[in-house]
This record gives structure tokens, C-alpha cells and sequence, in this order.
């Protein structure tokens, strides 16, 4: 379990790091087309073999996503610009596409290993899944408490002081273990791949409500590469 506990928190941490790159609607369309390296990873891990169907929807999709990126950095791009700002540029696109990459490896063997796990254990449940891994995940994250206490305390000492901010608190780990269950549930009966198209569905919603209210460069080309990416599902 501690494989597939590194790669989750490694996938998180890429996740998180690629919005200093890229804007979101670019970081959550890129989460949707995992499914390449998802079937890549099960070949390699599982032996899985996928139809060439399969591969064609997963390239169309990859495609899509580099068609945003290219019209969102053309909407942000500034005239007139310097040999600084094309530097910065350039620094921010290699940045984004290492933490993609760093993403999608660690992502796909994450479902791909807890595949196997099951196929290999079939008395594991998933609670005892969730159990181990995310003990195994704070045991790799607690390596970093020392160099970030201070900031851990004032984040303590606000939550112990504002009872509504606690209760936030509570109700999103609440909220995030019911998450968590239905994630392994579904990676089990259904499988990694499967798994993989329901999480991308879910992105509808979140780059349709990041372009139209919060002003992320919302155009007809974007909105065709979003519809093309969920139609071909």
C-alpha cells in the first residue's frame, strides 16, 4: 500500500503546484483527459489491453486540452511584450507541463496499483483501503510538519478561536472521507479506467462555472474543446 499511498500524495501535491502555472479551467480540462496515461499505467502495472477505440478517445481528448492551453495563453498573452516576459513564459509552460506530467504518473499508477491490490487481495474492502493509505499518506506528509509548524499552530490557534471556522473544517473531512469511500467503491467494482471517466464528467461543471463567473477568458473555441471532451465519453 505504501506505493500507491506515495504516488496519491504526489499526484495531490502536482495538482495543487500546477495552478501557479496554469489557470484553472487548463489544470481541470488536463485532469480530464487522464485516461491515456490511465491506460498506458494499466499496460504497464495490470497488462490491460485497450481497443484502439478506446485510445482514439483518449488521444481527441489529450488534444482538445492542448487546443485551451494554446487559445488561453493567446487571451492572457500581453502585446508588445519583452524578452523577460517570454522567458517567464516559457518558465511557466515547462513548469506546467513537468507538474502534468508529475500528475499524471503519479495519478494513474495510484488507481492502477489499488486495481491490482484488489485483484490480488479480494477479501480487501475498501475501508481498510482508505485505512491503510491514508495512514501510510500522513506518515510521508508528517515529514514536512518541522519546517511548517509555525504556520500549523496559527492555523490551530485561528480554527480553536473561530467555532465556525472549525466547523468547516469538520464538516469538509467529513465530506471528504464520504468522497473518499465512493472513489475506492468504485475503483473496485467498476475498475481504474470506468473510474477514470466518472471523475472526468464531474470537471463539467467546475470549468463551465470558472469561465462563465470568476472571468477565465470564456470564448466559442474553449467551449467547443470543453463539449468536445465530454461528448466523446
Amino acid at each position: 500500500m505504501s506505493a500507491f499511498a506515495f504516488t496519491n500524495e504526489l499526484s495531490t501535491f502536482a495538482g495543487y503546484e500546477m495552478l501557479k502555472y496554469v489557470s484553472f479551467p487548463v489544470q481541470v480540462m488536463a485532469k480530464s483527459v487522464k485516461m491515456l496515461p490511465n491506460m498506458m499505467m494499466g499496460r504497464i502495472v495490470n497488462g490491460t489491453r485497450y481497443s484502439f477505440f478506446q485510445y482514439g478517445q483518449a488521444i481527441a481528448a489529450l488534444i482538445c486540452v492542448a487546443i485551451m492551453h494554446i487559445s488561453d495563453e493567446a487571451d492572457h498573452g500581453s502585446k508588445g511584450a519583452g524578452e523577460a516576459s517570454a522567458m517567464s513564459e516559457n518558465w511557466k509552460l515547462f513548469m506546467g507541463v513537468v507538474m502534468l506530467g508529475v500528475f499524471f504518473a503519479g495519478d494513474s499508477f495510484t488507481s492502477q496499483w489499488q486495481t491490482n491490490l484488489y485483484s490480488k487481495f479480494p477479501h480487501l474492502t475498501q475501508l481498510q483501503m482508505m485505512l491503510g493509505g491514508n495512514f501510510l499518506g500522513m506518515v510521508f506528509t508528517s515529514s514536512n510538519l518541522y519546517y511548517s509548524w509555525p504556520k500549523i499552530r496559527a492555523s490551530i490557534h485561528l480554527a480553536m478561536d473561530n467555532p465556525d471556522v472549525l466547523q468547516r473544517i469538520v464538516a469538509l473531512g467529513v465530506v471528504s472521507a464520504l468522497g473518499q469511500f465512493c472513489i475506492y467503491s468504485a475503483i473496485r467494482i467498476l475498475g481504474s479506467l470506468s473510474f477514470t471517466w466518472i471523475m472526468t464528467a464531474r470537471q463539467l461543471l467546475s470549468v463551465l462555472i470558472s469561465l462563465i463567473f470568476f472571468g477565465h477568458g470564456f470564448s466559442f473555441l474553449k467551449l467547443l474543446c470543453i463539449l468536445t471532451v465530454f461528448a466523446i465519453m
